[in-house]
Parts: structure tokens; sequence; C-alpha cells
């Protein structure tokens, strides 16, 4: 079995940044949409930031303000309310997953997915009660080992004649 502790916290440091970044990025940048992905594969990972700035905004100001955030919390755990805010939208999104019966995200891709990274197709409370245990301290640990500035990989993409 893999690492499950470490799969779990990068893919709740991905949740929570997500709504972190989406706030600031609404507020601060305009971002017409972003998307966190933490894709784990079996025999490691990625951890992807994606962000969409409206007109007027610049490829840079948005990676100033995500930047910022993750900086945030590499310096300071999150607050208590944020992390409780974060959890409780994890554990709905869980149960709303569990509803589905088809198409992607469904009852079947879930399943399929236990069973791929564990063995066991039966492994949901495992997995909601891994993000139940994380403390704040948590986020800020995985941000700082697995966030370093110095070891990832950049790429922006501008629409056709623009520079």
């Amino acid at each position: 079995m893999r690492d499950d502790r470490r799969q779990h916290q990068h893919h709740e440091v991905e949740r929570f940044l997500l709504q972190q970044q989406e706030q600031s990025l609404l507020a601060v940048a305009r971002a017409v949409a972003t998307a966190l992905h933490e894709r784990p594969q079996l025999l490691g990972s990625a951890f992807y930031i994606q962000a969409t700035a409206r007109p007027g905004k610049t490829a840079e100001e948005l990676q100033k303000v995500i930047d910022e955030e993750i900086d945030k919390l590499a310096a300071a755990p999150p607050e208590a309310r944020e992390l409780e805010r974060a959890l409780n939208q994890i554990e709905a999104s869980f149960l709303r997953q569990a509803e589905r019966v088809g198409g992607f995200g469904g009852k079947a891709n879930q399943l399929n997915a236990y069973y791929t990274n564990t063995g066991t197709p039966d492994f949901f409370n495992e997995d909601l009660s891994r993000y139940r245990s994380l403390d704040a301290t948590d986020i800020s640990s995985i941000v700082q080992r697995y966030l370093p500035k110095d070891r990832r990989v950049e790429m922006i993409v501008l629409p056709g004649g623009t520079k």
C-alpha cells in the first residue's frame, strides 16, 4: 500500500489551497477560472495549480497572488475556521460523490480509484477519516515540504499575439 498519509496530505493541501486561491484570485486578480489538481500515480504524484485571468490582468499578477497564498500557508497554519470550512466542504464533496451513480466522479469511479490505490474498493470511511484527522499544522508542513518555489515547473499560456 502506498504512503496514504502523504497522498492524503497532498490532497488536503490541494483542496485547502483551491479555496484560498479562489478567494484571493477572485478578489485580487479577478480570475475567470481556477483549479488545483493533485494527481496521485502509482509511483508518485504531481500537484497542479491552474489559473485563468480576466482580460486586463497579467499572468505575472496571477502568479504573484498564487505565490502569496502558498507563502502564507508555508509561514503559518490556516486559522481553525478556515480549516473547518475546508473540511466541511471536503466531507460534503465525499457525500455528493457517493450519491452519483454514473459518469465521471461517481460511485463507480470512486470504488475503482480506491481499489486501484489501496487494494480494496471499500475505503470510503478510511479515506474520509484521514481528512478529519488533519490539523492546521499539517497543511503548513506539507506546503513547506512539497511546494517550494525552486522545485516546480511553471508554464504560462497566452493567447495568440500576446507577449
